[in-house]
């Protein structure tokens, strides 16, 4: 009878976590903003289709990319307070200035957010 509660526990578990998964999924691919989230290497894990949309690209040909494959930081002094904030384990956002070239050619310039997230309160941002 344990063994049973606990299957079923983790069942619906594991079920709740694929429907925030999809809702998660469904509101990024709505958002009219550019948005990644990547790891604390800069690997793309998951793209909405205004980011993939500005490199001509669909969002599942990001996954895997390196953030810095895509957007050039203008001032790359500005990255050491990131990586000095992810040993840490602060949560801030730290904007950062880049440019871009999409494949029309024309050098395109704004500014990336980072902010270092962890999966529960207790862990490290990464």
């Amino acid at each position: 009878m344990r063994a049973t509660a606990r299957s079923s526990v983790r069942g619906t578990w594991r079920q709740e976590a694929i429907t925030w998964r999809n809702r998660m999924i469904l509101l990024l691919d709505h958002l009219p903003t550019p948005i990644a989230l990547c790891d604390a290497d800069g690997g793309i894990l998951l793209a909405n289709p205004a980011m993939a949309a500005e490199w001509g690209l669909l969002p599942g040909q990001m996954r895997g990319r390196n953030a810095l494959d895509f957007f050039r930081p203008r001032a790359k002094a500005r990255l050491h307070p990131i990586a000095e904030a992810v040993r840490l384990h602060r949560r801030s956002r730290y904007p950062v200035e880049v440019s871009w070239t999409p494949p029309s050619g024309v050098e395109r310039y704004g500014e990336v957010d980072v902010t270092p997230v962890s999966d529960t309160a207790d862990a490290p941002p990464a």
